[in-house]
């Protein structure tokens, strides 16, 4: 659920990316990948500077719950697990 929360908050910010003529009437591929902890996430979200929308749950002491990232897959990714 908090990666849903996370992609939404990148459709928001950016809209453009999900033009449907860029991508065709199911829009763009979503890929969930995991991290071990909070501390990985967050060095996630450092290497994804500016790439990436973190996204913090409230109900949780805005604690860093996902991140979403729009672009083209990065060598990184392949030693996340895939969920």
């Amino acid at each position: 659920m908090q990666a849903a929360h996370a992609a939404c908050e990148l459709v928001y910010r950016f809209g453009g990316l999900t033009d449907p003529r860029r991508w065709g009437k199911h829009g763009p591929h979503l890929v969930w990948l995991g991290v071990r902890d909070e501390v990985e996430l967050a060095s996630w979200a450092t290497f994804l500077a500016g790439r990436c929308v973190a996204y913090r749950e409230p109900d949780r002491g805005h604690e860093l719950t996902a991140l979403a990232y729009w672009g083209p897959r990065i060598p990184e990714f392949e030693e996340l697990r895939l969920l």
